[in-house]
């Protein structure tokens, strides 16, 4: 380990277009002492000839290019931790960007509370539209581990995004890498797991890396391909585990991530396959009853039992619906109120 090196591990797929972006961006910080790790994850799209050496060795000495066969983000991230040399640890999307000073800011604030495991912050995420760019703040601040834990296993996305973080690279090493066996959530499942064990964390109250958003996994998506259903499902289980060998959680994470597991039902109900609908409502059954909360879910899924899923769905919308003209109604007499 180097003191003071920062290791940006990039893992990429078919993200030409992209990843000479992100690199760049690591390359381009205010903190200079940086290496930038690319992993490629079996590219098809030439991405290698992005990196080759030319005949005059122009590339960035601070940069390396390692190919694997294609095996996943996960497995490219623990590949770029391998050959690590930083003190500090920085994983970046290929797609995404870093602000300038983002490893200058939180490196900062790690030096200077050394029982800090890590430093996270603000993004941006920045999505096309038919207007132009649209851009909107993503992330959420927590002063204690147990409200960052609720925040992280809730239904909020990107409370803490894979680019946030800045990591000490020996509070890494001391725990068990990315999951190789997960791909949705899998930087979620990971979050989780490294947060449990943390002693302190930090947070910059600052945007300081972009998200580029091509459009996400949809509904319609999952239901062509029932595999990301069940590695949804997958990540789901072994963010529970990870929560049930945590040590002093409180109930309001349980709360909040039983509201996840209703929400994630719900979506399972529409389009999971038979196999993977019966998987993900055993689990709940076994789960939910120990952590004493989670009775909405148990209720929902002995009525679908009883009444079979086009029934539960027809019924979920009727719910819905009724839910939506209460608001509205609550809204109307609120305006007179106070008109």
């Amino acid at each position: 380990m180097k003191p003071g090196l920062v290791s940006v591990i990039i893992p990429t797929f078919n993200r030409r277009a992209h990843v000479i972006d992100a690199a760049v961006s690591a390359i381009g910080q205010s903190y200079g002492n940086v290496e930038v790790i690319v992993v490629d994850d079996g590219s098809t799209d030439e991405t290698a000839d992005l990196f080759a050496v030319d005949k005059n060795g122009n590339l960035d000495s601070r940069l390396r290019y390692i190919f694997q066969e294609n095996a996943g983000a996960s497995a490219a991230r623990n590949i770029g931790l391998q050959h690590a040399n930083g003190e500090f640890i920085q994983f970046l999307d290929s797609d995404d960007v870093l602000c300038a000073e983002k490893l200058e800011k939180q490196i900062d604030v790690l030096r200077r509370n050394k029982t800090m495991d890590f430093c996270y912050c603000y993004g941006v995420v920045s999505t096309p539209s038919m207007a132009g760019e649209t851009d909107f703040r993503i992330g959420r601040q927590h002063a204690s581990r147990q409200r960052l834990m609720a925040s992280l296993v809730g239904k909020e996305p990107h409370v803490m995004q894979t680019s946030a973080p800045l990591w000490r690279s020996e509070f890494i090493s001391e725990n068990h890498g990315w999951n190789e066996s997960l791909s949705l959530g899998d930087d979620l499942e990971y979050h989780v797991r490294l947060v449990l064990a943390a002693t302190d964390f930090g947070f910059v109250n600052h945007a300081l890396f972009v998200m580029q958003r091509h459009g996400g996994e949809h509904l319609g998506d999952m239901a062509r391909d029932q595999n990301k259903v069940q590695s949804a499902i997958h990540t789901q289980k072994c963010i529970g585990k990870a929560l049930l060998n945590g040590d002093g959680l409180e109930r309001p994470v349980f709360k909040s991530f039983a509201k996840k597991s209703l929400s994630s039902y719900v979506g399972f109900l529409m389009v999971a396959d038979r196999e993977n609908l019966l998987s993900y409502e055993s689990w709940c059954r076994q789960y939910w009853p120990r952590q004493g909360v989670g009775g909405t879910i148990l209720a929902l899924i002995a009525v679908r039992k009883m009444i079979g899923r086009e029934a539960m769905l027809k019924f979920l919308k009727t719910v819905l619906a009724l839910r939506g003209i209460v608001r509205r109604g609550r809204g109307s007499h609120l305006t007179r109120t106070e008109e």
